[in-house]
């Protein structure tokens, strides 16, 4: 019986981390019967009837995770509904309540492989973490040498110009979602070496250096930098003799950069970094109207997934046309309210102090880089990976 309750862990578990990557572009038949969807009712009966059977207890940190998980549901509801009552432009789209909805399920799901065997989902977790990053990469490749995407990217890519389509989205609707999971891959992989003192010199520094190429190939400004900050935390836990490996590293991205086509306009990337560009006033924007939003609507927000809506009536000419927070915090702001943005903010620092406490500081760094991370993604609410990365800082 011990066999077949690990076997399903083996199974569903890994399955469910994948297809909550390939989202929407891995469907049956059509795109509401999305993999992951699929996937995550089997587990959710199969949790269901192990918690009925085993009356399955939760340690406390989990216990403040899911507690938070259900206030944040909760008020985002009464957000949506108070908008709805009182007939305003805010209104919630059953697709939006679906998919938010899914957001707890998974979270629970999530929550119970943790709290059912800690070990075994940190190590399952790495290595399908590992497998997906080496998909994406080649997937990545075949984007940039033939310019043809996958079915979450080619709206985005049918607006650009035909000179952009050698940008790599993988399973995500733009580059900027695809490098946004990419550098939490990498964060964690490197997160669970140090952790584990287990440090695998090769496969880290080669997926930095991956990890460096596509971010200047995409024009994530926020990535390379994120990325590069894993790398001096890297040579600073490294021994003497990775050194060497660490220097023909930066050699071989230097010789990538150089050869890479002359379409990619790596000059425009780097100089973008000290003249800051027409993105860094946008996103103050941005961040100035979310924060007028309090003054609004007091601690409710417009409801579940409406920022784009909220930024769209606004009619401001500074947004230049962007319509999403290019902000987790934000986000949470507009669509649940201040208070769910307060709790959350709340909830990471008993997280950090945790942390600093037992003399976890890389988790620490994780926690902080990971709010970085998210302002280079559109829209973060619905990209499913960023809940298992805040999930394997805890497990770790």
């Amino acid at each position: 019986m011990r066999i077949n309750k690990l076997n399903n862990f083996n199974n569903i578990f890994p399955l469910l981390i994948i297809f909550s990557v390939t989202g929407s572009a891995t469907y049956l038949g059509i795109q509401q019967l999305q993999f992951f969807r699929l996937v995550l009712i089997i587990s959710s009966l199969y949790i269901i009837f192990q918690v009925v059977k085993n009356n399955t207890k939760i340690n406390n940190v989990l216990f403040l995770y899911i507690s938070w998980l259900f206030l944040y549901y909760f008020l985002s509801l009464v957000s949506s509904l108070v908008n709805y009552m009182s007939l305003s432009k805010y209104e919630t789209d059953i697709n939006s309540f679906i998919n938010f909805t899914i957001i707890l399920l998974f979270n629970i799901n999530l929550i119970y492989f943790l709290n059912k065997n800690h070990e075994k989902f940190i190590q399952i977790l790495y290595k399908t973490v590992v497998f997906l990053f080496l998909l994406m990469l080649i997937i990545s490749l075949y984007e940039i040498i033939w310019q043809a995407h996958l079915s979450p990217s080619k709206a985005y890519f049918q607006s650009l110009f035909t000179s952009l389509h050698y940008q790599p989205a993988t399973f995500f609707s733009n580059p900027n979602d695809f490098m946004a999971v990419l550098t939490l891959m990498i964060v964690f992989i490197v997160g669970y070496n140090i952790n584990r003192n287990n440090m695998n010199y090769i496969l880290l520094y080669s997926f930095i250096l991956f990890g460096l190429i596509l971010s200047f190939i995409t024009g994530s400004r926020i990535a390379t930098l994120s990325i590069l900050s894993i790398l001096a935390i890297l040579l600073f836990n490294t021994k003497i003799i990775s050194w060497k490996f660490a220097v023909l590293s930066l050699f071989f991205l230097i010789i990538a950069l150089y050869n890479i086509n002359t379409n990619i306009q790596i000059i425009d990337t780097i100089s973008s970094f000290s003249l800051g560009g027409n993105s860094t006033e946008v996103r103050k924007e941005l961040y100035k109207s979310a924060i007028f939003l309090i003054e609004e609507k007091y601690f409710f927000g417009v409801g579940i997934n409406n920022s784009s809506i909220y930024y769209d009536l606004l009619n401001n000419s500074n947004l230049s046309g962007a319509i999403n927070p290019h902000n987790y915090l934000l986000e949470i702001l507009i669509n649940s309210g201040a208070l769910v943005m307060l709790s959350y903010l709340l909830l990471n620092t008993i997280f950090i102090i945790l942390f600093i406490k037992i003399k976890m500081y890389y988790l620490v760094y994780m926690l902080f880089i990971y709010q970085i991370i998210l302002i280079s993604s559109s829209s973060s609410i619905f990209l499913w990976f960023h809940y298992i990365y805040y999930l394997s800082i805890i497990a770790l």
